[in-house]
């Protein structure tokens, strides 16, 4: 059983995932543990959400989870601040955790359209925003874009095309990547990687 239907079947509801869990997140084997909530969720994005959207290996998501770090786990709980976020969701969603510095960091990746969603818990956790544009600051090639579709108004997306590895059976893809704040119980604070379709891309 795979995706958000094996933690909806279990029944179980965690108020903290973190008190079970050691807090080191670290999601790849031999990465620096991250020191803070907002650094984890860098880490989460960087090594998971963006691989996956653009379909490099990305574990947890698009491979077993056993293959990243000894902090990268499957769900087998729900937090009560997560809960209305993952009710809302499709069972094809596959979620992955991060255990980290004072609670833990979701990833929802979705693999019919390679959306990726990196969400803290607590979901009040601070620093998201600024972790993401340190992170864009440090990568090459990712530009700016204005009015993209699904971002809230406002917001900076960044946007890159990456071409594709034929020998990998990797397809060039487009991502736009932003930060989204809080907007309701079913839309707490997240870093969202989104694959952009080509016909869309063009308008």
């Amino acid at each position: 059983m795979t995706g958000l239907t094996f933690i909806l079947r279990t029944g179980a509801v965690a108020a903290s995932l973190a008190a079970a869990l050691p807090a080191t997140a670290q999601i790849a084997p031999g990465m620096r543990p991250p020191t803070s909530m907002s650094e984890a969720a860098g880490h989460a994005w960087s090594m998971g959400c963006f691989f996956a959207a653009s379909e490099r290996p990305a574990p947890g998501l698009n491979l077993p989870v056993a293959s990243g770090g000894p902090d990268l786990r499957e769900p087998d709980a729900i937090p009560d601040d997560l809960r209305p976020l993952i009710m809302a969701m499709p069972n094809r969603i596959v979620p992955a955790l991060l255990n980290a510095p004072g609670g833990a960091i979701w990833m929802f990746y979705d693999p019919q359209s390679h959306r990726c969603m990196v969400v803290p818990s607590p979901v009040d956790a601070p620093g998201l925003q600024a972790e993401l544009e340190t992170n864009m600051a440090l990568m090459e090639g990712w530009t700016t874009v204005t009015g993209a579709a699904g971002a809230p108004a406002g917001a900076t997306v960044y946007e890159q095309t990456f071409p594709a590895a034929p020998s990998l059976r990797r397809p060039a893809a487009t991502l736009r990547v932003w930060y989204q704040p809080a907007a309701g119980p079913e839309s707490p604070q997240m870093i969202v990687t989104e694959r952009v379709a080509e016909r869309r891309r063009r308008r």
